[in-house]
C-alpha cells in the first residue's frame, strides 16, 4: 500500500500549490499551467487519448521525484507563455 500513501502525499502537495487535479484509485490527473499530466502510482496501461492529444504521463517513485517533475513541468510551460 505504499502507492496509496504516495498518492495521498502527492495530492496534498498539488492542493498546497493550488494545482487542479482529479484523483482515481491508481493515479492523479493534474492540469499544470494548461498541460495535462497523468501521474500513475501502479503498473497500468496509459490512456492513448491522453498522449495522442499532447498530454504527459509519469510514474513517480517518491514524493521528492514527484515534486521535481511538477516543478520541471511548471518551468517548461512558463517558458512557452
Amino acid at each position: 500500500m505504499a502507492e496509496t500513501k504516495l498518492l495521498r502525499e502527492c495530492a496534498k502537495y498539488l492542493s498546497s500549490e493550488g494545482i487542479y487535479y482529479t484523483k482515481n484509485p491508481t493515479g492523479l490527473l493534474a492540469c499544470i499551467n494548461g498541460q495535462f499530466v497523468l501521474f500513475k502510482f501502479e503498473e497500468v496501461t496509459l490512456p492513448r487519448k491522453l498522449t495522442a492529444s499532447g498530454g504527459l504521463s509519469y510514474r513517480p517513485r517518491s514524493l521528492r521525484e514527484f515534486i521535481g517533475k511538477v516543478r520541471a513541468i511548471q518551468s517548461e510551460t512558463e517558458g512557452r507563455k
